[in-house]
């Protein structure tokens, strides 16, 4: 079992594409740094370029870091130990995974306007 300095970064203003990973984290008892940031400091990450896709959440591993919340979190279940080895059981994990991130999505654009910054 690999040991890794973990740290899951996302704003602060409640949850979001960071919570399926957080879930996972808890439920897999991972200790990581919950690292949450105002929208000044999301910006001046992003203009430094700092940001993988220029997005949020990010996964700090070892120093390396990572972006895209769906891989975000099949990486935390692989840490966790909760991601299936079984190839047809992971299709059915990673099914799971997307429709969530469907679901979120929509629910995004029922709630929030997009404005791309």
């Amino acid at each position: 079992h690999i040991m890794y300095s973990i740290k899951l970064t996302y704003f602060n203003d409640g949850k979001g594409r960071n919570e399926l990973t957080r879930l996972i984290f808890a439920v897999g008892s991972v200790s990581y740094k919950d690292e949450l940031i105002d929208y000044a400091t999301y910006k001046s990450l992003r203009a430094e370029d700092k940001l993988p896709f220029g997005q949020l959440p990010t996964l700090t591993l070892n120093g390396d870091i990572y972006g895209q919340s769906c891989s975000l979190a099949r990486c935390a279940a692989k840490i966790a130990g909760l991601y299936p080895s079984d190839i047809v059981e992971a299709l059915k994990a990673d099914s799971i995974v997307d429709s969530w991130r469907d679901c979120l999505d929509l629910f995004y654009e029922t709630i929030f306007t997009r404005v791309i910054v």
